[in-house]
């Protein structure tokens, strides 16, 4: 396989810092330049890094990983696409994940200064890139310690629960996730769903929250707002204060959350 990755270093590279904690970051065209996004619109994730570190001194290497065209819709599913007519396309999420865990983690921990080991480095994705960097939290646990999981394609396989209920990401995994209200009317209540799954089977003690952003449809202007929140809460740093409050639902595992209204 073969991808054109984008790496976005912090500001003050050469380092000043040893080392860099590592973001993994799905759809890379979507991530930096509005001349590469299909809609002109981006997750403005320079802009980001920027503000985190004026803010909170957070500065972390970003990792885009360009999606594969044709290909993506194959390479963001861990399973085969449930109910649609004809022949669904082929599952490759899960050698697109080995992929990124056994040549592109180990070529950026080799030649540039990051910090290795699973509590410093994340995966973050949105829709079908959520769904994948789901996968990756009970796939590869000892490799991705932080996963933001952004409008999460749910509605893709019932796998995707089983899956989370047959092997519990463990309790050294944060897992943020979001959904618009304006998304598809699936949206809100698959990702509830997910969490009321995720805080009954895994360990006492997990961190998993679910943010719900009523009026955000599926979109990258809601997911550039809900990137820099993922990062602070996966990483475990001092809310924005200049930001607009979010309707939060955030609980240990095994403590009920209240649930948002689907739209």
């Amino acid at each position: 396989m073969q991808r054109q990755i984008c790496i976005d270093v912090p500001a003050n590279y050469p380092p000043v810092k040893s080392s860099y904690p590592v973001l993994y970051l799905h759809d890379a065209q979507n991530l930096f330049d509005p001349k590469q996004s299909y809609t002109g619109a981006t997750w403005q994730i320079t802009e980001a890094m920027q503000r985190l570190r004026e803010t909170v001194g957070f500065e972390a290497i970003v990792v885009g990983i360009e999606h594969g065209g044709p290909r993506r819709v194959s390479e963001l599913t861990p399973w085969p696409i449930e109910g649609l007519p004809g022949t669904p396309p082929p599952s490759e999420g899960a050698a697109y994940l080995r992929w990124i865990v056994e040549v592109v983690k180990p070529y950026i921990d080799a030649n540039y200064p990051t910090k290795p080991e699973c509590e410093h480095t994340a995966m973050i994705g949105s829709s079908l890139g959520g769904l994948l960097t789901h996968y990756a939290a009970h796939a590869q646990p000892g490799v991705f310690c932080k996963v933001g999981i952004l409008s999460p394609s749910y509605w893709t396989s019932e796998q995707a629960y089983s899956f989370a209920r047959q092997q519990p990401a463990p309790a050294t995994v944060r897992v943020f996730m979001y959904a618009g209200g304006k998304e598809s009317p699936r949206m809100v209540p698959d990702a509830q769903r997910m969490l009321r799954l995720m805080q009954t089977t895994r360990p006492a003690g997990s961190a998993t929250t679910l943010v719900i952003t009523p009026e955000a449809g599926h979109n990258e202007p809601a997911w550039a707002a809900a990137f820099p929140q993922a990062v602070r809460w996966l990483f475990e740093l001092p809310a924005d204060a200049a930001a607009a409050p979010t309707p939060l639902q955030s609980a240990p595992a095994h403590t009920p959350s209240p649930a948002a209204p689907a739209r």
